[in-house]
């Protein structure tokens, strides 16, 4: 057994310094700023969601050429993708009974078959 020491980070409210994406059950997908950094997004990138086959429940977030675009809000403050039927997914396996879902983004990406992932890691919203 190798043993590593976990290191917590709070993913509070608002304003974060955390990457982090916020899904609601209108079926959208929130991108907070640090997110956007890590992941090099802004308006129309395209990414896509992968699960893991063999440990369902557990999903990335990659760069992708025919995936979801990145939409920018009308005033400029918000990043996001709208997607009920994701949304609905996600929802389902990570929080059945929540509304909104704060989802931490793991700061250091995952590389498999030539192409980058970020690990995302549900936590309850407050």
């Amino acid at each position: 057994m190798k043993l590593k020491k976990v290191e917590v980070v709070s993913a509070g409210r608002g304003g974060s310094e955390v990457p982090m994406i916020t899904v609601n059950e209108k079926g959208r997908i929130g991108f907070n700023k640090p997110a956007r950094e890590l992941m090099a997004l802004d308006a129309g990138s395209v990414i896509d969601f992968y699960e893991d086959e063999e440990d369902p429940g557990v999903y990335y977030l990659a760069h992708s050429k025919d995936g979801k675009t990145i939409r920018q809000s009308a005033d400029g403050n918000c990043y996001f993708i709208q997607n009920s039927a994701l949304v609905k997914k996600l929802l389902a396996d990570w929080a059945p009974k929540a509304k909104t879902l704060r989802v931490l983004i793991a700061g250091k990406p995952t590389t498999y078959n030539k192409m980058t992932y970020f690990g995302l890691i549900p936590k309850p919203a407050l």
